[in-house]
């Protein structure tokens, strides 16, 4: 990825996200604003199209999360539509096979359609090895736990134990530890109270409770105490 999409992406989209994590959809919906009148300030096509595709499959995110279904499920196929057609340039071509592998893997985990291995595997194999960082791996990862593939789910997990960055939240690793656990049929209780301790936001429970609640229940690992530790988390969130 070219330095000018990370630098941008932290200046513009960032904010949105810090949004979302707020469930705050008004503050949304202006620092999408924001970040799409920035493009107009990118003077090459191929770097333009390729911000503009990546803020796009963030919104498509963000907006499903905050329970805008409507609104999302127009995005999503404006999306896609985007990422089939002719790009400018290399970045942008790149970003479009990138969005179009997280957009079907989103698609995908919130039910609205499905993705099949074969499918992953054409859509995986058309991202460059170089774009393939901590945001590929994180949704593959989910993916492989929700269709009960271990091995991709080890590949992931791999991935992040020999790579892991200071952006990488513990959050987000104690979850992916939790997925690769209960698949190796190695999870515990306290491996479950690991990842509900690390839980610092409504978004992240939500996520947790809708991608594992029920397979932790599935394993026998819903105990008094993994479920008093939920109760407290949501008493904690709330409050």
């Amino acid at each position: 990825m070219h330095s000018s999409i990370g630098r941008w992406f932290e200046a513009q989209v960032r904010p949105m996200l810090v949004a979302h994590y707020a469930l705050d959809l008004p503050r949304v919906q202006a620092c999408y604003a924001a970040a799409a009148d920035s493009l107009a300030d990118e003077p090459d096509p191929d770097l333009r199209a390729a911000k503009r595709l990546r803020l796009e499959c963030y919104r498509v995110i963000v907006l499903d999360v905050l329970g805008q279904a409507d609104e999302a499920s127009a995005a999503y196929r404006a999306v896609l539509a985007d990422c089939a057609a002719d790009q400018p340039g290399e970045y942008s071509r790149a970003m479009a096979a990138t969005v179009r592998l997280l957009m079907r893997l989103h698609a995908d985990c919130r039910g609205t359609q499905e993705l099949t291995r074969g499918e992953l595997q054409r859509l995986a194999d058309a991202v460059p090895e170089e774009d393939r960082g901590p945001n590929y791996w994180q949704e593959l990862a989910c993916w492989a736990f929700a269709h009960d593939e271990p091995a991709l789910l080890e590949d992931a997990y791999s991935f992040f134990t020999t790579s892991r960055g200071a952006d990488m939240a513990d959050f987000m690793f104690c979850r992916l530890r939790l997925m690769h656990h209960m698949l190796a049929g190695e999870a515990t209780p306290a491996t479950v109270l690991e990842a509900i301790g690390r839980v610092e936001l409504r978004v992240q429970l939500e996520d947790f409770q809708r991608m594992l609640l029920p397979a932790i229940e599935e394993r026998g690992l819903l105990t008094p105490l993994v479920q008093a530790a939920l109760n407290t988390k949501h008493a904690e969130l709330k409050a």
